[in-house]
């Protein structure tokens, strides 16, 4: 989703493993919004999508109608 927004753009483009997962862990950082992202959108991908406990993450099945709404613009 945020490859799509940011026109195919390569996430984390310059950093290693090793810098990627200290971002993401003892930094507690992720990909920053892209331009054309709606914030609402964003805001979502940081806090359940990429949350760093697999478990607490939402399966596909359960952002369908999110997914159904962005779609459909409503």
């Amino acid at each position: 989703l945020w490859e799509l927004y940011s026109n195919g753009e390569t996430p984390y483009e310059g950093m290693n493993r090793a810098q990627i997962l200290e971002m993401l862990t003892k930094q507690n950082e992720r990909l920053k919004r892209p331009e054309k992202c709606p914030e609402e959108v964003h805001n979502r991908m940081q806090d359940e999508f990429w949350n760093i406990d697999e478990q607490l993450r939402p399966t596909f099945a359960d952002i369908v109608p999110f997914f159904s709404l962005l779609v459909n613009g409503e």
